[in-house]
């Protein structure tokens, strides 16, 4: 649902790059820290 929302609401051409950005965030506090932690982020 985030990654259909940030299609829609960011500029044209950088949703892509702000996606691929959040993931790998996510998965490094996921890999970091714990799994529930990077959900709740």
């Amino acid at each position: 649902m985030a990654v259909w929302l940030f299609s829609l609401l960011a500029p044209t051409g950088e949703a892509e790059s702000i996606v691929g950005a959040l993931l790998e965030e996510f998965s490094q506090l996921a890999a970091r820290v714990s799994l529930s932690v990077a959900r709740r982020w």
